[in-house]
């Protein structure tokens, strides 16, 4: 029964730390000199579209990113739209107005296997203009005990989730000052979950605008684990050239300009900076899904004999597991209440599964708990589209930073802390899906467990 006191906090208030690793604070750390190449492969694909190429028309704009089978996953994107563009600030657009959504599909572990891949979650939010006013909030957390945040309740009961007409309080804290725009959205997934997203909108040097999404409220709760979520992963931003009616509201929203192309034909390219998880022991899987994180053991063998009908495996590998022929305490060898295979450190006993500089090994067996451990790739991706003509195609990702284009922002350059500094990144771009995904992972293995 250990499992049923965790699933509610992981599934109501929304952790995600793998895909935002590198939250606030902590530094990217630098490939050991002696490491060699990295064993892990990152190979993203990215892909932005128009819906009408038209000059100085409203266009939705749908951006794509792609992680193929057996490589490790995003922990951070930047994505930038071209100056150029109009960008609708947040006094422009009807609060209550839908401007977007949010989509993907994640492989997971849902039948227990595990190299990863038996089952998969998806994920469909629609997004919502808010309010940028930072004075009157609301928690990102469950105040009432009703198991529920009180960001997705609708107090006032006028239609719209309380994050909407008011600024959650954790965005204070964590992308503190006021920003150009917000928008929220939320949903019950698989009717289990309360998920929500904020996406802020921030214009850059250069006139160029920056999207950072935002999942849950990773304030309220320590990191949860993060194992068995691997690829291949698909994610979809979409934002509206006009904001859109919302049929919950009494009053009549949309029909206002929210995106809109530039007023000048030519190519404009949009950019995204992506950094990969972290590898630790440097044999080809990430810190997350790694059964001994810390120990090379590439082939993830864990032989351990379990009851019919579970397979082979307690979620520790052979090459780290200290108890090779006994699954100890029922799947949760250090009895802290979270399963093996989604515990950050499974063999030490860590309830509160905290996690400092947010690598995916828990603080209480972490090497190095104040800076995170591992190697990672990072790659710049970009994409132009056609506005007046025809879509130039040439999406590509590249280990090398792009020069700025027409109408794009440089990217992270090393030289120029200022701009892009690793050590103070936003919360950035991705995932809602997945600590639902994680959630229901363990739930399924559990049941099996069970049976």
């Amino acid at each position: 029964m250990c499992f049923f006191r965790w699933l509610p906090a992981a599934l109501t208030l929304i952790a995600l730390p793998f895909l935002l690793g590198f939250l606030c604070t902590p530094m990217l750390p630098s490939v050991p000199s002696d490491a060699g190449l990295p064993a892990t492969t990152f190979s993203p694909t990215v892909g932005v579209s128009l819906a009408t190429n038209s000059v100085g028309s409203p266009s939705n704009i749908t951006f794509s990113l792609s992680i193929p089978q057996d490589d490790v996953l995003p922990a951070g994107v930047f994505i930038d739209v071209p100056a150029g563009w109009g960008v609708s600030a947040d006094t422009a657009v009807s609060n209550g107005s839908l401007v977007g959504n949010v989509s993907g599909y994640f492989t997971t572990d849902m039948t227990g296997d595990p190299t990863c891949g038996g089952g998969g979650a998806d994920l469909d939010i629609g997004l919502i203009e808010a309010t940028t006013n930072t004075t009157y909030t609301v928690s990102g957390g469950d105040q009432d005990g009703n198991a529920h945040p009180e960001v997705v309740e609708d107090e006032n009961q006028n239609g719209l989730p309380d994050g909407v007409d008011l600024y959650p309080s954790f965005l204070n804290t964590l992308a503190p000052g006021t920003h150009k725009a917000r928008y929220f959205g939320s949903d019950v997934a698989a009717g289990i979950s309360d998920l929500f997203v904020n996406v802020l909108v921030d214009e850059m040097v250069g006139a160029a605008n920056r999207l950072t999404i935002i999942v849950g409220d990773p304030t309220s709760i320590p990191v949860f684990g993060t194992n068995n979520i691997c690829s291949p992963w698909d994610f979809t931003l979409g934002l509206f050239g006009m904001s859109v009616d919302n049929p919950d509201t009494i009053l009549v929203e949309g029909d206002q300009n929210v995106y809109v192309n530039p007023s000048s034909s030519g190519a404009y390219t949009f950019q995204a900076t992506l950094v990969s998880e972290l590898d630790a022991d440097n044999d080809g899987v990430s810190n997350g899904l790694d059964n001994c994180p810390i120990t090379a053991n590439a082939a993830q063998t864990d032989s351990e004999p379990m009851p019919a009908p579970q397979p082979p495996g307690d979620g520790i590998g052979d090459a780290c597991d200290p108890t090779l022929s006994e699954d100890t305490s029922s799947g949760d060898h250090d009895d802290d209440g979270f399963p093996n295979g989604f515990d950050n450190c499974p063999l030490v006993a860590s309830p509160d599964q905290a996690d400092a500089d947010l690598d995916d090994l828990g603080d209480a067996c972490d090497p190095n708990p104040s800076s995170p451990d591992g190697t990672f790739h990072m790659r710049y991706c970009s994409d132009p589209v056609g506005v007046g003509l025809a879509d130039p195609g040439g999406a590509s990702c590249s280990s090398t930073p792009a020069s700025p284009a027409v109408g794009g922002l440089a990217e992270y350059d090393p030289a120029a802390p200022s701009r892009h500094d690793a050590s103070r990144w936003p919360l950035v771009l991705l995932l809602a899906a997945v600590p639902l995904a994680v959630a229901l992972a363990a739930f399924a293995r559990q049941h099996t467990a069970q049976q």
